[in-house]
């Protein structure tokens, strides 16, 4: 018996019943440590054409002598050490050993495989340095087409992505875990699976019983290394969670352009849409048609608005299209009819609606977190409908003063609040910022002027006051005649916005407070010209570096005679000149020092 030429037949045999793959193996052909190769092509085939063809892979092919048939699922066998070197180096092998039986009614031969790729082989070297020979584990290779055609793919897939790093250090989990370098040198995981003309769930390519699944780290330097084989994932109910960009749409409306995919890879092989933040539809892949709808809505207003919306279209129509597949949807919730669900969803978008609108009116862009809306927020919310929306009085207590600072859930709102006349309980509410308040402010001398209101406002204020609009109070802060009493006005408002941009980091900020310097730089002749300078660069300074005509005003500003040392350690702090700042700042009293250190101006202090 010729025990080799029947195992090579047998592997021959197997490879031809895949229209992707053929043998290219002779018997008695023997290279130095391969038995030949089996092609690999992109497009099934029954006669390939040399544009198909993709990649060669490298086999060995043993036979085993057995007198009877045994129904062992794991086979060991022994290679020699050298044999491992050269197909590492060579980017892997596929490893057969077949087992011929002798007297065996049932079968002849039954074929084992090992895939050794660059990573399985530096670790059988590794751990065997000091052998010439070393036992390998071989699985039953499968006699489904598609089984054994899915091994061969997953194999070429991981060749190409293993090769380059057959001369690198190998990575383990454990070493990314405990140093800090070699994390941070890898910018990205990765992990690739085959998928064969008709498998419609890319999931279940992932998760075969034959897909041999690696994950890469991929380096700094372009370098993709192999760091962990994973288990035979199809013995776990593993879940896989993964966003799909697709148009998810109702009656050719597009509610979402992305949706989230949650798929357990079980007995019933369930799939979970996730759309929005509210809803969620899950079925089995044995009863695609039957799927069933649940929802909670949650998230901000808008998303809320919009899973409402989507939700009462699903109901009325009974079904979605995703990238334009139609695919109906089951009943929503046993024993509650699809009426009542439907009416007290359009009572909830209705109110949202509402909510939506009295926050357009009180001019809020910031979206509204409805999950942090309480009861209380919610009945302040119906009182402020009645009085903007619907521009009624409301019955209010323990008000003291015009200017109303509210929260609900996430917002802050400023609100203006007048008494009705004839009734002490009745007020007006509004917009604070709509009101046309009008205030003075007192100089030093007694005199008082009118100023906007904007400059009496605290970093705390422009930071969290969610109805407070820059634009609108720029053009306000400029509709007032300039003053000594409003410049010194102006002046505090605008190292308030310089703080609240350090505490913030909002452009917004900066962009106001930027506006407002460089007016005041061209307007205000009240104010030292060398304060106005200093203010402005040191704004500018917060977005850009300065230019060389700027640099050579704040050197001449430095060489001027007879200004406050403050101004002199401001202008060297803005040109980078520690040693010269801190020179004129010990000549400020200790109270100016202690007041200098307040000023926005010292966040560009340098401290050695």
């Amino acid at each position: 018996m010729d025990i080799e030429q029947r195992a090579t037949s047998a592997i021959i045999d197997a490879i031809s019943r895949s229209d992707y793959l053929k043998a290219d193996i002779h018997s008695g052909d023997k290279k130095l440590s391969w038995d030949g190769e089996i092609e690999v092509y992109r497009k099934p085939s029954h006669n390939h054409s040399k544009r198909d063809f993709w990649t060669r892979i490298p086999v060995q092919i043993k036979g085993k002598y057995y007198k009877k048939g045994n129904n062992s699922d794991r086979l060991r066998y022994q290679v020699s050490i050298s044999d491992l070197r050269n197909y590492l180096y060579d980017g892997g092998v596929i490893y057969f050993v077949v087992k011929v039986f002798d007297n065996c009614e049932k079968q002849s031969t039954a074929i084992f495989y090992a895939s050794l790729l660059p990573f399985d082989l530096k670790k059988l070297l590794k751990n065997n340095t000091e052998k010439q020979n070393c036992t390998i584990s071989l699985s039953p290779f499968p006699d489904d087409s598609d089984d054994m055609t899915r091994i061969i793919m997953h194999f070429a897939n991981n060749m190409f992505k293993q090769r380059a790093s057959i001369n690198e250090n190998t990575i383990t989990l454990s070493d990314i875990k405990n140093s800090k370098d070699i994390a941070n040198m890898i910018e990205s995981y990765s992990f690739n699976f085959a998928k064969l003309k008709g498998d419609i769930d890319v999931y279940d390519s992932l998760l075969h019983l034959n897909a041999d699944i690696y994950v890469y780290a991929h380096t700094k330097l372009g370098i993709t290394i192999p760091i962990i084989k994973l288990p035979d994932l199809s013995k776990y109910e593993i879940t896989i969670k993964g966003h799909i960009k697709a148009n998810v749409a109702i009656n050719n409306f597009v509610y979402y352009t992305e949706f989230i995919q949650r798929h357990v890879k079980n007995a019933g092989k369930i799939q979970e849409l996730y759309f929005g933040k509210s809803t969620k539809i899950t079925y089995a892949e044995s009863v695609k048609n039957e799927m069933k709808l649940s929802f909670s809505v949650k998230g901000t207003l808008s998303e809320r608005i919009n899973d409402t919306k989507f939700i009462i279209a699903l109901l009325k129509k009974g079904y979605i299209e995703i990238d334009g597949e139609k695919f109906l949807v089951g009943d929503i919730i046993e024993n509650i009819s699809a009426e009542d669900t439907i009416y007290n969803l359009e009572k909830l978008l209705e109110w949202l609606l509402d909510v939506q609108e009295l926050l357009k009116r009180l001019d809020i862009s910031e979206e509204l977190d409805y999950g942090l809306v309480t009861l209380k927020d919610e009945q302040l919310l119906h009182l402020l409908m009645i009085a903007i929306l619907e521009g009624k009085t409301v019955r209010l207590t323990n008000v003291s003063s015009i200017f109303n600072l509210i929260k609900i859930g996430n917002l802050n709102i400023c609100l203006s609040v007048f008494k009705a006349r004839g009734n002490c309980n009745e007020y007006y509410v509004g917009n604070f910022f709509d009101s046309g308040v009008q205030v003075k402010a007192k100089g030093e001398t007694g005199n008082e002027s009118l100023v906007s209101y904007y400059t009496f406002f605290k970093r705390e204020i422009l930071l969290n006051c969610s109805n407070l609009n820059f634009l609108k109070m720029l053009d306000d802060i400029k509709s007032f005649p300039m003053s000594k009493i409003y410049a010194d006005r102006l002046i505090n408002l605008l190292l308030e916005l310089l703080h609240a941009y350090d505490e913030s980091g909002r452009q917004d900020v900066l962009d106001a407070a930027i506006e407002i310097a460089e007016w005041l730089k061209n307007i205000d002749c009240f104010t030292h010209d060398a304060v106005l300078k200093l203010n402005y660069y040191q704004t500018i300074l917060r977005r850009r570096e300065l230019t060389q005509s700027e640099i050579i005003e704040l050197v001449a500003l430095t060489e001027e005679q007879n200004l406050p040392e403050e101004v002199y350690t401001g202008a060297h702090l803005l040109l980078k000149n520690q040693a010269s700042a801190e020179v004129h700042f010990n000549k400020l009293a200790s109270n100016l020092q202690r007041e200098f250190e307040k000023y926005p101006i010292y966040r560009f202090w340098r401290h050695r």
